[in-house]
Parts: structure tokens; C-alpha cells; sequence
């Protein structure tokens, strides 16, 4: 992915200091950038690179981790639900995920960057946390939210989760 020109990484950076909170895909469009240049702005520790070519063993790291919620977004759509990881199985470049809660095809070639990230919530400014798939030109794929700033989630287990997975999984 190319650098972004300085003075657009500045407008970026401002517009991400004044609302931490605000939502990468929002922040990514009203820019013109794919969302994997903001998360390269947001940076470490808050985003942090992970290994790609890993993506597999980090999907079948996912089932310990019981119910998540997955985000795929597309100019026309984004849909969200919640379910557990499992039943993986692959037929060329398909990975597929069929689970009694997640039914989801991952053309696994178009996987070009993956990414922990820690924000507030646009929602509610309560913590997020997740492992976002992008393909070769920064646009997201998969999001996979271990905390969604819902409030009802076992904070202090998925936080120890997503600093595990981070860590295990940190690109070289």
C-alpha cells in the first residue's frame, strides 16, 4: 500500500486526534482512502500489523473465544451479526466458516494485511477491540470485534484474548 501524501496523513491525523471515536470507514470515505491508510495513521499500540500470512491459524484461533461480532461492509451494504468461529473447511480459494451461528466464505487470495485494533466505540466511546482482514489495496474484508463497546461483554477476559492474539500473531 502506498504512503499517503503528507498533507492528506495531516488532515487524516487531525481528523483522528479530534474524534478518536469516529468510525474508520467513515473517516477512510470522506477522505478517499482505503481504511487500512487510516488504521497505518492510528499506529501502534492502538493498530498493530499482523502477520497475513498467518490469517488461517488466526481464524481457528477464533472459536476459543465463543461469540464475536463480524462486520463485512461493501459500497452498498454492511452487515453485522454475532456468532461463533468453527466448522472450517476450504475447496480452493474459498475458507469457509459454517458454524450453527456463522455461515461466511473468505476468498482467502484476496487477503493482503491484517490488523489488531483498539478504539472507542463511535457508539458509546466504551473500549473496541478487533482483528480486521484487508485485501492488497487496504479495503477491509472481515472485521472480527472481540469488544464492541457494548457493554455487555466480558471485558477483562476479551481484553486478555486480544492482547494474546495480538501478540501472538504481531507481523515480523
Amino acid at each position: 500500500m502506498e504512503l499517503l501524501p503528507p498533507d492528506l496523513a495531516a488532515r487524516i491525523t487531525t481528523d483522528l486526534r479530534a474524534h478518536p471515536d469516529a468510525m474508520v470507514l467513515e473517516l477512510a470515505r470522506a477522505h478517499a482512502v482505503p481504511e487500512l491508510a487510516v488504521l497505518g495513521l492510528i499506529g501502534a499500540p492502538r493498530a498493530v500489523r499482523l502477520d497475513a500470512a498467518r490469517w488461517e491459524e488466526l481464524l481457528r484461533a477464533l472459536p476459543a473465544l465463543g461469540d464475536v461480532r463480524v462486520i463485512a461492509s461493501n459500497s452498498g451494504v454492511t452487515m453485522e451479526c454475532r456468532g461463533t468461529f468453527g466448522g472450517f473447511s476450504q475447496l480452493g480459494d474459498w475458507f469457509n466458516v459454517q458454524s450453527a451461528t456463522l455461515d461466511l466464505h473468505l476468498r482467502w487470495p484476496a487477503i493482503g494485511s491484517v490488523m489488531a485494533l483498539e478504539k472507542p466505540s463511535h457508539l458509546n466511546r466504551r473500549p473496541t477491540a478487533s482483528i480486521q482482514l484487508f485485501d492488497r489495496d487496504g479495503h477491509a474484508i472481515l472485521k472480527v470485534f472481540l469488544l464492541f463497546g457494548a457493554g455487555d461483554d466480558p471485558e477483562d477476559d476479551r481484553r486478555r484474548a486480544f492482547t494474546e492474539l495480538r501478540q501472538r500473531f504481531a507481523a515480523p
